[in-house]
């Protein structure tokens, strides 16, 4: 009973892919911020998230929806949880990835991003992965490769990381139907932090109401221009909201 669920749970699988939305996303070929998306584009990624979740976690049974893809993870920054997750996901959907450790690459004796990416290009990658410390860096990765090769943006300095803010749409569509009119509280870093700006600009065309709440020297000049509400005080940031997010200080992107 379970093989045959398993098995129609990879039926449906490969059927979400042929989704207008999922059609258009694959043509697009990258991922570098939530706004390149539009509405079918996140349902069509949602949707075939919450059936890889149940086909992996529920079944442990693998798919082969990426076989003889090879996928690379170039991560510039120090990271334990993003990149396993994108290291388990893509060798759970059948592809073969290389972690490329760039303390002990040529990136040591002054090798660029797009030096890197040439290189890497040549050996007949399919995807690469990027974390960056600069903001733009997953931009500079997209002007050096060729089209028929994908560009994921694991986090590029303040500016964005898509991955983490379509994650925490897909928790909060498991609590609720979808984001309309659903009050969003983010609280912390926000001048920082990538992830916030990732989410508003993934949940307010969503139709989310999104307060952000952080003392003045942590809050961004300008951020009210992405339509959301600021705070000082966090009692009424929160106050009716569904759901909080909390953000860390980002000590490491204040210099």
């Amino acid at each position: 009973m379970q093989t045959t669920s398993a098995d129609s749970l990879k039926a449906a699988l490969i059927e979400s892919s042929r989704t207008p939305g999922a059609k258009r996303f694959y043509a697009a070929r990258n991922l570098i911020d939530t706004d390149d998306l539009n509405r079918e584009e996140v349902e069509a990624i949602i949707d075939t998230a919450r059936i890889c979740k149940r086909l992996i976690i529920k079944h442990r049974a693998p798919s082969d929806l990426l076989l003889d893809k090879v996928v690379v993870t170039l991560f510039y920054e120090n990271s334990t949880r993003t990149r396993t997750s994108f290291d388990l996901s893509a060798r759970q959907l059948g592809a073969r990835v290389v972690n490329l450790d760039i303390s002990s690459s040529s990136v040591s004796k002054g090798e660029t991003i797009g030096d890197t990416a040439n290189t890497l290009v040549a050996m007949g990658i399919d995807a690469l992965i990027q974390r960056h410390s600069q903001s733009g860096a997953a931009e500079k990765l997209l002007e050096v490769c060729p089209p028929y090769v994908s560009v994921i943006n694991a986090g590029d300095g303040w500016n964005a990381h898509p991955t983490q803010a379509l994650l925490d749409l897909l928790t909060m569509l498991e609590v609720c139907e979808n984001m309309e009119g659903k009050k969003v509280a983010i609280v912390g870093d926000i001048k920082h932090s990538r992830v916030a700006r990732s989410n508003i600009r993934l949940l307010v065309p969503l139709g989310a109401d999104v307060h952000l709440c952080a003392p003045p020297s942590l809050m961004p000049e300008g951020i009210e221009e992405m339509g959301v509400t600021t705070h000082v005080e966090l009692a009424p940031a929160i106050e009716k909201a569904d759901f909080i997010m909390a953000l860390r200080m980002q000590t490491e992107r204040q210099q």
